[in-house]
């Protein structure tokens, strides 16, 4: 019996600081203080993660466009977040508005590969821009020589080319 007691006594205690740990990471995750570009970008990150919550993930990323003074680079990757976002809520009219704001940066810059660029691609030709998908795609897959992985995005050409 005496075992018994001290094995419950065990187990209450794994209880409690799993509690705790839980706590602090929604506390951490969803309860801190944003302040910088990086803190914005994870608050929305974890919105997407633990509750695919997209639009409270655009609504974390414009505060952060309102909020912070950003630097093109950090501009450009919080448009092109909002972006993906607006894609994956399948609204690829608000997705490309976003993509079309940022994609003049990512033409010009030697941006790495991300696959999630095939969002600017998929939502123009959702929408029925075929030709400027088709564009896109070709100015990405230039890319390649500078990245390797942009050959990743081949797999669209079935869909794009069709």
């Amino acid at each position: 019996m005496g075992n018994d007691v001290s094995y419950s006594y065990i187990i209450i205690a794994i209880y409690i600081f799993s509690a705790y740990l839980l706590v602090k990471a929604v506390r951490g995750a969803f309860f801190t203080k944003l302040e910088t570009f990086e803190d914005y970008q994870k608050r929305s990150a974890h919105y997407v993660s633990y509750f695919k919550a997209r639009q409270k993930a655009i609504d974390v990323m414009q505060m952060a466009i309102r909020n912070l003074d950003l630097n093109s680079e950090e501009k450009t990757s919080a448009l092109f977040q909002i972006g993906v976002q607006y894609h994956f809520k399948k609204d690829y009219n608000k997705a490309v508005e976003y993509f079309d704001q940022v994609w003049d940066y990512i033409r010009k810059s030697k941006v790495p590969y991300e696959k999630m660029l095939a969002c600017i691609i998929v939502s123009n030709y959702n929408i029925g821009k075929k030709e400027k998908a088709r564009e896109i795609y070709h100015a990405l897959r230039i890319k390649e020589r500078y990245d390797p992985r942009f050959e990743q995005l081949s797999y669209l050409e079935s869909t794009i080319f069709k």
